[in-house]
């Protein structure tokens, strides 16, 4: 086994694989943090964003504004989306060698709990509000 195989980058198919696969869960993700409830132009989003949040108008569902405990989990989701996609995205195309792959994940994880905890501090009024 030759040293030059362990620090070879991974296959550009796998590249353009991950690449192409992350481009619609971080799309679905970044909606779910910042604007939830609001269909993407992507086929039958708006009838999927039905189930968040609608009101009955002349007897047909149409979008409504999301309810709050629908909007707590979806911010939760979204961060968990956006740091899947990200150690997708950190794996293939960062750090070749071990140490560094495992910094870069280790920052990444961290930037992750932040996300995860400012989200919180971000819904600590409706937290309050249904837990006492």
């Amino acid at each position: 086994l030759r040293w030059s195989c362990l620090c070879m980058t991974p296959p550009l198919i796998l590249q353009i694989t991950t690449a192409l696969t992350c481009v619609v869960p971080l799309a679905i993700a970044v909606r779910d943090l910042v604007s939830p409830g609001t269909p993407l132009p992507l086929p039958n989003d708006d009838k999927l964003q039905l189930l968040v949040g609608w009101t009955m108008v002349k007897n047909k569902r149409v979008l409504a504004p999301v309810p709050g405990e629908m909007n707590f989990m979806m911010s939760f989701g979204g961060i968990a989306s956006i740091g899947y996609c990200a150690v997708k995205l950190v794996t293939v195309f960062t750090a070749l060698e071990g140490t560094y792959l495992r910094r870069n994940l280790f920052l990444l994880f961290g930037v992750i709990e932040l996300l995860y905890f400012v989200n919180v501090l971000d819904k600590e009024a409706f937290t309050k509000a249904h837990t006492g």
